[in-house]
């Protein structure tokens, strides 16, 4: 809570790291609950993903919980 006011700025250097790996942000969403955001996002592998997160979470302003979301057609060819 300290540093909030540097949030948008925050934001907007987390997308430009995912874009540089070739990913976007689809979504960011402010949440009410157990986690305090959201983040909708696309990067080209697991691996990529990965990565980006432990990036992220070393800058010391976060901590990551990292689903895997198949689409409807993703679940529909398994």
């Amino acid at each position: 809570m300290k540093t909030i006011k540097d949030l948008p700025a925050r934001i907007t250097a987390g997308r430009q790291s995912l874009e540089a790996k070739g990913g976007k942000i689809v979504q960011y969403c402010l949440t009410l609950g157990a986690q305090d955001t959201v983040v909708v996002c696309e990067l080209p592998d697991d691996e990529t993903m990965a990565g980006a997160m432990l990036a992220q979470a070393g800058l010391g302003n976060l901590r990551t919980t990292t689903i895997r979301v198949f689409t409807k057609a993703e679940f529909l060819a398994l």
